[in-house]
């Protein structure tokens, strides 16, 4: 009788984890995928915002040549003139 109690409590167990773990194995790779995926777009998104930044701060630094030429151009003769 004992026996026949383990081998059935065995075999429960059995086909409960064929069942069951599956399915949750297949449910929780479905999660990470999906935030593996969140990430990735996370990801793309800030090297695009990264790359709009260095962008910006080669015009700025460009910008800010250009007027320090300007004003370095506009304030020689001026300067030659005072002497």
């Amino acid at each position: 009788m004992m026996r026949a109690a383990c081998a059935f409590l065995a075999a429960a167990c059995l086909v409960l984890s064929v069942t069951v773990y599956p399915a949750s194995a297949a449910t929780s790779m479905s999660s990470l995928q999906n935030k593996l995926d969140k990430i990735s777009a996370s990801i793309k998104q800030h090297k695009t915002e990264l790359n709009d930044a260095k962008k910006k701060e080669a015009a700025a630094k460009a910008l800010e040549s250009e007027l320090k030429e300007k004003v370095s151009v506009t304030l020689l003769p001026s300067t030659m003139h005072v002497s």
